[in-house]
């Protein structure tokens, strides 16, 4: 028998109710949209996910089509999901985006994929010639390779690859001078090794050169000689001084 007295459970949440509950758009797509990082893919990758997650997803991927008229609702959602695209971009691009003043969510995604598209190749292009130059130079191991690390993931996050062996073969090209030898090894080592085990052999190199370093004992420093010399003719004219005076 049911109680009478149980309370109904509340409405469901409409969909523009949900929508309007996200506060912090920035934490749910932590990832800020910019031409300088070229983040389009992980940015992307997030703000796709988060719209698969309200159901919203079609308001940007053209899905499907809205009503005709569309509904005050849809209305609505768009507007919200347009607004979590200016939300998550840089400063510089959102200005960009306010200039052009896109009409809907759909038109603001499209806006700035053709941006991302037309910057893709310029980018390739620099980030790749300057993964050929690329030199160690007075870098540490971990800073070096931290470098071409990240150039890559640059070239990834445009859609470009790199065949690996090109890699590991400007990686060597740039290597300090005192890894010369090893750079020889490496280069002559059949398979032709992956980047990351270059890193470990380099990385192993310092530590050796390191250890070997001398280390200079306190027995043979500058001061010491300084202070014979410093006492030594002190003594002498002490000793000169006192023949002196016993002199009748």
């Amino acid at each position: 028998m049911t109680n009478s007295n149980t309370p109904p459970p509340p409405p469901a949440l409409t969909l523009v109710e949900k929508l309007y509950a996200v506060h912090n758009i920035n934490s749910l797509v932590p990832e800020k949209l910019d031409l300088q990082e070229s983040n389009y893919s992980t940015w992307s990758y997030f703000f796709k996910g988060h719209c698969s997650n309200f159901n919203v997803l079609n308001h940007i991927d053209g899905s499907t089509s809205t009503s005709d008229p569309p509904t005050d609702e849809w209305i609505t959602a768009d507007s919200i999901v347009k607004s979590w695209i200016f939300l998550t971009l840089s400063p510089t691009l959102r200005k960009r985006m306010i200039s052009t003043n896109p009409a809907s969510a759909k038109a603001a995604w499209d806006t700035i994929e053709t941006i991302f598209q037309e910057n893709k190749r310029t980018r390739t292009v620099a980030l790749k010639g300057e993964l050929r130059v690329i030199q160690m130079g007075d870098d540490t191991p971990d800073a070096y390779f931290s470098k071409i690390d990240s150039i890559i993931t640059l070239l990834t996050d445009l859609g470009s690859t790199m065949d690996d062996d090109d890699i590991v073969t400007y990686a060597i090209n740039g290597l300090s001078e005192k890894y010369e030898s090893l750079a020889q090894i490496i280069a002559h080592k059949d398979p032709f090794p992956d980047l990351a085990t270059v890193r470990t052999m380099v990385t192993t190199e310092e530590m050796r050169l390191r250890s070997k370093q001398p280390i200079l004992s306190t027995s043979t420093t500058s001061s010491s000689p300084q202070v014979l010399l410093a006492t030594y003719p002190t003594r002498f004219k002490t000793t000169r001084t006192n023949r002196e005076r016993r002199c009748p």
